[in-house]
């Protein structure tokens, strides 16, 4: 497996208000990937980078100007350098800008009065990293740097198959810098995040995104910031499970992945099937048979697939007879997993938002809402608990929340963590909180469990039961 990344911060702009971090977020950024994650080539621009060397052997600036971010992106990406299983991360740290219904990137010489041609658009971005050869690109963007530039809607929300994107904040949201630390906040967390090593790792984009979405608003409340949410959007729902950082993946990881491409190899999805088993294999550390009897089986199945003269139907390929039952097989064992893991993780980095499994079988979970449910910052008073089930689309499901010490609150999220559901009841007699609900997807949904009232604490009680 290979990690390319491509690194851009800037600080000084000619048209648009200056920034005072950006480039040492971006710095931050550059020295984990080389010094820590072990990422072979990491590109960087910024106000005072060096120049890079073009394919050609000519000498390109990495200034961060339109012209230069342009041409470097046509140029380095015309040819696939990278392969399956290869990873290409692309940070930003700076202005950006939605117009149009499209999501733009500003470089140093962005003329707001000229947004189509001189800013750049992240879909041109993701177009010409995909071209790299890499079937996993991961974008961060730590931008909507001020209300003015972004005309109050974040940039983020476009869907990019095949590419994960996670936004420094969500629609309608500013990002911010911090004085105190010399960061964005959004930055300053995602390092922070990255670097947790053994339990509560954020080793897949699942918990990572699960984590910045709690660290970062709790930051920003001790600095006296408004709210700051990050947003992710990703595509397919099964980039949710990758792994970012494979040597802190766990077995739990590693068995997710499985389901996910046996499930692939069932529908005929071959290529997401060979991408997931390469995955599961360099998580595990070129170890796993079963990886590597599917990529053989899958790059077998490539070649009886290429089209002849003579191919008949018999010959086309076919699912394995056993392939169906194999998943079923592992599926069951992996709730049986679940089940065991039901119980609540106690984390001693709590910053970390508590996380566990919410059976679907009407098993009441006993919680507690207190301090070790908030960031971790002294004045911060955001006590959330999130659980996680497994949906299929159809399903019906009742969630209740009940509380003798507090008005509870639920929200439900969609495996692509957005809102589908919230519900306060607001009487005071029985202080409930129910959600009934038509799953419209198949995937992971996420349950917020917390009170009316930011501050509140105490005990409560949590079930879910298919209707």
């Amino acid at each position: 497996m290979t990690n390319w990344a491509l690194v851009i911060g800037i600080n000084e702009y000619q048209r648009l208000r200056s920034l005072n971090y950006a480039v040492q977020d971006a710095e931050e950024v550059r020295d984990f990937l080389r010094e820590e994650a072990g990422f072979e080539h990491v590109f960087y621009f910024s106000d005072n980078s060096p120049d890079e060397i073009a394919p050609d052997g000519s000498s390109q600036s990495t200034r961060p100007t339109y012209a230069n971010l342009w041409s470097f992106l046509l140029d380095f990406f015309e040819e696939p350098y990278l392969e399956t299983g290869d990873n290409f991360w692309f940070f930003f740290s700076g202005h950006g800008i939605r117009h149009q219904e499209r999501d733009f990137l500003m470089p140093c010489d962005t003329n707001p009065r000229a947004i189509e041609n001189t800013a750049i658009s992240i879909n041109y971005v993701t177009e010409r990293l995909r071209r790299c050869g890499a079937d996993n690109v991961v974008l961060f963007l730590d931008a909507c740097r001020n209300q003015r530039d972004r005309a109050g809607v974040g940039i983020g929300l476009e869907k990019h198959q095949g590419v994960i994107t996670i936004s420094s904040c969500s629609p309608r949201e500013v990002a911010y810098e911090i004085e105190e630390i010399g960061q964005g906040s959004f930055t300053y967390a995602l390092l922070e995040s990255l670097k947790i090593k053994g339990e509560g790792n954020c080793a897949t984009v699942e918990r990572l995104y699960q984590r910045l979405r709690h660290r970062v608003p709790a930051i920003n409340n001790y600095y006296n910031k408004p709210q700051q949410i990050p947003y992710a959007v990703v595509e397919p729902a099964t980039k949710y499970h990758f792994i970012l950082l494979p040597r802190y993946a766990t077995l739990k990881d590693i068995e997710t992945l499985k389901i996910d491409a046996f499930r692939a190899e069932t529908e005929g999805n071959y290529e997401l099937a060979k991408q997931l088993w390469v995955q599961v294999n360099v998580a595990a550390a070129g170890s796993d048979v079963e990886a590597i009897e599917a990529i053989q089986r899958l790059a077998e199945w490539k070649v009886r697939a290429t089209p002849s003269p003579q191919l008949t139907i018999s010959d086309k390929p076919t699912k394995p007879w056993g392939l169906k039952l194999l998943i079923i097989a592992i599926s069951i064992c992996s709730l049986a997993v679940i089940s065991v893991l039901a119980v609540k993780r106690v984390i001693q980095d709590t910053s970390i938002l508590s996380e566990q499994q919410l059976p679907l079988n009407g098993k009441v979970i006993n919680g507690l809402l207190n301090e070790d449910d908030s960031s971790g910052i002294p004045l911060d008073k955001t006590y959330s608990d999130a659980y996680i089930f497994k949906g299929i689309k159809g399903q019906s499901v009742t969630i209740e929340m009940s509380s003798k010490e507090f008005d509870p609150y639920l929200v439900l999220l969609n495996p692509n963590h957005s809102e589908l559901d919230s519900n306060d009841d607001l009487s005071p007699s029985d202080w409930n909180a129910k959600i009934v609900v038509e799953l419209p997807k198949d995937g992971y949904y996420t349950v917020i469990a917390r009170s009316s009232v930011e501050g509140e604490s105490g005990a409560y009680k949590i079930k879910a039961i298919l209707n």
